[in-house]
């Protein structure tokens, strides 16, 4: 099943916030070139995503353009997309990864990928990250797309570069959906019009 989300300001993840790969140090080196970049990782133990993230390149701006990204199986199945609106600024000020959420998807034991378009951060002294409990870091992936693409290639050239990431429900369930007054009154909207 395919979750797809597309939230501006409406929506936003409760802090803390436990990525699925996290940095404990990053370079100041970035690159606007037009990819889809992200990486490949194993899920040990079960987990629950609940969010998609990109490097936020303009920190503390917030992300200077829409930024879709996704979650795939590793034989190259979308499990979920979204898009970061512009101007969307983390939700722990102290991070650098902007979030959206998404409708809570399990990952059981195996391999995935997740990527991001056109946002990569540069981590010069690998390993220069941590990973959340259950979570393994195979490598760095990209797609040579303007557009939301599968990140199946390796290259050393764009070893340490992550863009896209995952977003995990913590143990005591911090990192839940929450949906804000604008979403709800939109729905409300919507639905009236309907009726």
């Amino acid at each position: 099943m395919i979750g797809t989300a597309f939230l501006t300001g409406a929506s936003a993840i409760a802090v803390p916030v436990q990525f699925g790969v996290d940095f404990t140090s990053v370079g100041g080196n970035y690159s606007s070139s037009v990819l889809d970049v992200g990486y490949e990782f194993q899920v040990t133990s079960t987990v629950t995503v609940v969010g998609l993230a990109a490097w936020d390149i303009n920190t503390p701006n917030g992300l200077p353009y829409n930024v879709p990204v996704g979650l795939w199986t590793q034989s190259g199945t979308l499990l979920a997309s979204g898009i970061i609106a512009s101007g969307t600024l983390p939700s722990d000020p102290n991070q650098q990864f902007a979030e959206v959420s998404i409708t809570p998807i399990v990952l059981l034991p195996g391999f995935y990928d997740v990527a991001a378009v056109d946002a990569f951060a540069f981590a010069p002294n690998l390993p220069g990250f941590t990973t959340a409990p259950g979570i393994s870091f195979i490598q760095t992936e990209y797609n040579s797309s303007s557009s939301l693409g599968f990140p199946g290639n390796t290259d050393s050239r764009y070893e340490g570069y992550f863009g896209g990431n995952i977003v995990l429900a913590t143990p005591d369930g911090a990192s839940t959906l929450l949906l804000l007054s604008g979403a709800c009154m939109s729905l409300g909207a919507l639905r009236r019009k309907l009726a």
